[in-house]
């Protein structure tokens, strides 16, 4: 049970939750999260907040529902999760347990396209694994004038899906299906992007416990016995002249540049993300 501020000013709020948040957040989160539940929950702006100090008091209503998010944070629901909201290039993406949170590096990864040539010059583009749509939407908001289409096995996520793109008002077409089934193939589309599952199950552990007890296992993890399997698989699909574009773990790359060896292509490569990783490939078939 959660313990009461000393009163409803913001310093007092401020530290009271977090003080009770921080134990159930990694290091160093409990403050942005404050900030974070404050703007997307409460709908109160920073600014104007740290300008009043004191002076500003949250309402009995307003508490209530710190008390209520405290509640969730101490079950390691992501916030994402609490506020239903996440955000990525600049889109307001609806997303719930049902599909992943878009992550930084995966911004990373659009970012990259959105600067190459090949995905310029695309007419159509595949995203093999929506989940919430981000990295799909993200395209065609960038790339109007292409095809931008995206699939995923699980029916849940597509619905998502949709719903992102009808309140973004973006014309991509999604779809169900499984990258893993024999007779689905990847002609028809100039470029091909994944963020495939690539976490061997006894990983699971030394996961945070807001994505191991909250995220869905089949968007995340893959057999131990084969950590590349969906990068396998749609490299053995791609033709001649097609491109693409994976994330990948941090200690995939010389595995991934193996197999992109084994099967032959024009050109592959890796690239760093913003924390110094190789987070990224590109392959040409």
């Amino acid at each position: 049970m959660s313990s009461l501020p000393a009163s409803n000013r913001l310093p007092d709020i401020k530290r009271w939750f977090c003080n009770e948040a921080a134990p159930w957040l990694p290091q160093g989160e409990a403050e942005p999260a404050f900030w974070y539940i404050m703007e997307e929950v409460l709908g109160i702006c920073r600014s104007k907040a740290l300008a009043e100090g004191s002076l500003f008091f949250l309402t009995e209503g307003q508490l209530r529902k710190l008390l209520l998010v405290l509640k969730d944070i101490k079950s390691f629901k992501p916030l994402q999760y609490i506020t239903g909201r996440a955000h990525f290039m600049g889109l307001s993406l609806y997303v719930d347990s049902r599909c992943l949170i878009p992550r930084p590096e995966t911004e990373e990864l659009v970012a990259w396209m959105t600067q190459d040539a090949h995905v310029l010059n695309a007419d159509s583009i595949l995203d093999v694994g929506t989940g919430s749509g981000a990295i799909a939407l993200a395209l065609k908001a960038f790339l109007p004038a292409a095809r931008v289409e995206g699939m995923d096995v699980s029916a849940d996520a597509l619905k998502i899906a949709q719903r992102n793109a009808n309140a973004l008002r973006l014309n991509v077409h999604f779809f169900q299906a499984d990258i893993l089934r024999e007779e689905f193939d990847l002609k028809g589309w100039d470029v091909v992007v994944a963020n495939p599952p690539y976490i061997p199950e006894n990983e699971k552990s030394l996961l945070q416990r807001q994505v191991r007890d909250w995220e869905p296992p089949q968007a995340l993890f893959v057999p131990d016995d084969d950590p590349y399997l969906f990068y396998r698989v749609i490299l053995q699909k791609l033709s001649p002249g097609q491109v693409a574009f994976f994330e990948l773990g941090e200690k995939q790359a010389e595995g991934l540049e193996a197999l992109v060896r084994a099967f032959g292509s024009q050109d592959f490569e890796l690239r760093f993300d913003s924390q110094g990783h190789i987070r990224m490939a590109k392959v040409v078939k």
